[in-house]
């Protein structure tokens, strides 16, 4: 018997803690002038714009990070929202997903990869919709 909230619980400990790696990984690796403009806008601003992060590239553009995470191997997969995949169809310039693996809860490191612009080449199965009823 699966115990579903546990499960959830324990996901997005994982997904809070990758996206914590990865502000401490853009804030130190982004020109000293633009880090305090760095916004953890999931928590700031909620689920709704389709990134986690926004963070500043060498030459001071936005970059829209979305973050995600899992102890297991780089060929895990995963999921995308809707909202996710048409923010990296409309701001295929801007966006960033950060793929975190092999997260190591305890020393709070993973190893990583992106993917810049569009998601679309990764999205080839559809497995949820939307039920509306009446």
């Amino acid at each position: 018997k699966v115990n579903y909230e546990s499960r959830q619980k324990q996901q997005k400990k994982i997904g809070d803690l990758g996206e914590q790696l990865v502000l401490q990984y853009e804030r130190a690796n982004c020109k000293p002038k633009l880090r305090d403009k760095i916004r953890h806008v999931s928590v700031e601003e909620g689920d709704g714009l389709g990134y986690d992060i926004l963070s500043f590239d060498a030459d001071g553009k936005e970059k829209y990070i979305e973050v995600k995470t899992t102890t297991g191997g780089a060929d895990r997969s995963f999921f995308v929202t809707a909202n996710e995949l048409e923010r990296s169809r409309r701001d295929e310039d801007k966006f960033v997903l950060y793929r975190l693996y092999n997260l190591d809860e305890r020393e709070s490191k993973a190893d990583f990869f992106t993917i810049n612009g569009s998601l679309d080449a990764y999205c080839i199965n559809p497995i949820q919709f939307q039920v509306e009823i009446g």
